[in-house]
């Protein structure tokens, strides 16, 4: 005997309106419009050797890769975008947890090491939203400053499972 089936309600669809407006939004936004413009880069490779790390890091410096997920260079700046999923969105910088700001940090080092005198701009992209994050220049340097030991909280990610494009080694002898 076959068993009684039963129809799945059927609910109202809002459509694609909202979520065209949110994208829209983010490609809109005047701030961050370059990462998406003529010229930009998704999923862009960045390899840099940093004799900063020195003493305190790694005898010699270290050697930072990693993937980020939009990338804008122009004559005399450089925008550095990376997505996230968060939910809830961080509302401020001070709310985003330390491992994004470690890595965008990473990453601003990295891009200054490589575009010397150009301004570089990093932020996130948190779907959630969408909202769009620019990150403070002085936080990010405090960050690198402040963390003896940036691989602690790099490899603490990974331990717990969570996925970072970004990797700190020390540079070849």
């Amino acid at each position: 005997m076959p068993l009684p089936t039963a129809a799945a309600p059927v609910l109202p669809s809002p459509g694609p309106g909202p979520a065209v407006a949110d994208v829209l939004a983010v490609l809109d936004d005047p701030a961050f419009a370059m990462a998406f413009g003529p010229g930009s880069q998704a999923e862009a490779g960045l390899l840099a050797d940093l004799s900063e790390f020195g003493a305190i890091k790694f005898k010699g410096g270290a050697r930072i890769h990693g993937r980020v997920d939009r990338l804008a260079v122009t004559d005399d700046s450089v925008l550095i975008l990376d997505f996230k999923t968060n939910r809830p969105a961080p509302r401020s910088e001070s709310e985003v947890p330390q491992l994004y700001l470690a890595q965008m940090a990473l990453y601003r080092a990295g891009a200054a090491r490589i575009f010397p005198k150009r301004r570089v701009v990093c932020g996130l992209v948190f779907t959630d939203g969408p909202r769009l994050l620019q990150l403070s220049d002085v936080v990010l340097d405090a960050r690198n400053r402040a963390d003896p030991d940036i691989r602690t909280l790099l490899q603490a990610a990974s331990a717990q499972g969570r996925r970072s494009c970004t990797g700190i080694a020390p540079c070849p002898s």
